[in-house]
């Protein structure tokens, strides 16, 4: 899988994910750096994102910013990394997502700034929620996730 590669490849102090057809705003890693300066005892920072049309002006958008935590948004310690571990392979739609549900229950020390820092391309290929194909992923982590929490 190309994030866990680039992840291995990575030799930075953080850690960021863009998907090819995802767009950063100028200055998202600038905002996250000054946010671990403020506090260097966060873990992560996040950011809003906006979801826009493919085809379209993202900055046009009218669909509402959301704090959702997208890894797009996301600019993370290496340390924390470790501690998450690799993107599930197991999984073809929902691995983000289960990725995600581990690195919410270690309790990292993280922020989620207010500014739009990523606009998400919605086109007929998103995996997501709307994706038929994802839902049989999705009820699978999420009962993994439950069962975790269980122990």
């Amino acid at each position: 899988m190309a994030r866990n590669r680039g992840c291995e490849l990575a030799s930075g102090e953080f850690i960021a994910f863009l998907d090819a057809d995802d767009l950063w705003v100028r200055d998202k890693l600038a905002l996250q750096c000054a946010a671990f300066d403020e506090d260097p005892a966060l873990d992560l920072v996040w950011g809003q994102v906006r979801e826009f049309d493919s085809g379209s002006d993202p900055q046009q958008s009218s669909y509402p910013a959301s704090a959702a935590q997208h890894p797009g948004t996301l600019l993370m310690r290496r340390t924390a990394l470790r501690r998450v571990g690799k993107f599930s392979e197991h999984y073809q739609q929902a691995e983000v997502v289960e990725w995600a549900a581990r690195l919410l229950q270690l309790g990292l020390a993280q922020r989620t700034l207010p500014q739009v820092l990523m606009y998400r391309r919605l086109h007929d290929s998103n995996k997501g929620l709307g994706n038929r194909a994802a839902h049989r992923e999705y009820l699978q982590v999420l009962k993994r996730h439950m069962d975790r929490k269980k122990s």
